[in-house]
């Protein structure tokens, strides 16, 4: 498997069953929500 696939079963692994909630909120001002994030990562593949 390679590593990016392993990335995205790790991924996928943590935030199942997270709330909408907590995937939505930003940690801070100038952070990102992890929705952000994985939209981000998301666009560069």
């Amino acid at each position: 498997m390679s590593v990016f696939n392993e990335a995205r079963k790790e991924t996928w692994s943590e935030i199942q069953g997270l709330s909408d909630d907590v995937i939505n909120t930003k940690p801070g001002k100038d952070e990102w929500s992890i929705q952000e994030v994985l939209d981000h990562l998301k666009k560069l593949t």
